[in-house]
């Protein structure tokens, strides 16, 4: 099941976004920070452009009694936005817009960042989340296991978006021990997230079909 939020989604759902937004209704408030990798090698075709399209679609979901922040990453982290009203999506907009790459990957130093901004910004009847996306080119040690792990325990989850031409074997791996040891999702996204197609989610394959060409997107989640 394609559920980004990590929270409890019906089995099968039909959205048509043209005239509906994804239905969350039902749901606790969301606190959610996106931590972005925006080092030197996220500068390819399907990974920063196919990424702002994601997170523009992501955000477009909130609701106005959820909160984002932005913590992107490269030589050193830095906030974008800290706990922004999910009803506020020019604000949202801009800081996605003007996302450029550039320098080493630090998730030394970006994942303390993350974890202290939504423990700071926790909502205790809320769902508090982290989505990681990257394109998985660093190394995960003792020290950052321990510190997922930890806030997992705490109710703050943490899933992966990777983004790339194709999965790597030790990349994958790591990926997918990541989003285990912070209770959370992983999913491989190759596609753009079309938010005026048709989007049917089911199992554990979601497909945007674009309704004017006829065509299908298919983005798989790999468990």
């Amino acid at each position: 099941l394609f559920d980004p939020f990590h929270i409890q989604i019906p089995k099968e759902i039909n959205i048509e976004s043209t005239e509906e937004k994804f239905q969350l209704e039902n749901s606790n408030p969301i606190q959610l920070t996106l931590l972005l990798d925006i080092s030197a090698s996220m500068n390819e075709a399907e990974k920063l452009p196919l990424v702002k399209e994601t997170i523009h679609w992501l955000t477009s979901l909130l609701r106005d009694k959820d909160y984002l922040s932005i913590v992107t990453y490269a030589d050193h982290p830095t906030i974008c936005l800290n706990n922004i009203n999910g009803n506020k999506q020019s604000k949202i907009k801009k800081p996605i817009d003007q996302l450029k790459t550039g320098g080493k990957t630090n998730v030394d130093e970006a994942f303390p960042i993350a974890f202290e901004l939504v423990n700071k910004n926790f909502i205790s009847e809320g769902n508090n989340k982290i989505i990681l996306i990257t394109d998985g080119l660093f190394t995960l040690n003792e020290k950052q296991e321990e510190l997922i792990n930890l806030y997992n325990q705490k109710n703050i989850h943490l899933s992966v978006f990777y983004f790339g031409k194709k999965e790597k074997g030790e990349q994958t791996k790591m990926l997918k021990k990541i989003s285990s040891l912070g209770g959370g999702n992983y999913y491989y996204i190759k596609n753009i997230f079309y938010p005026q197609h048709f989007l049917s989610i089911s199992n554990n394959q979601v497909q945007l079909k674009r309704s004017d060409y006829g065509d299908q997107i298919k983005i798989t989640e790999i468990k």
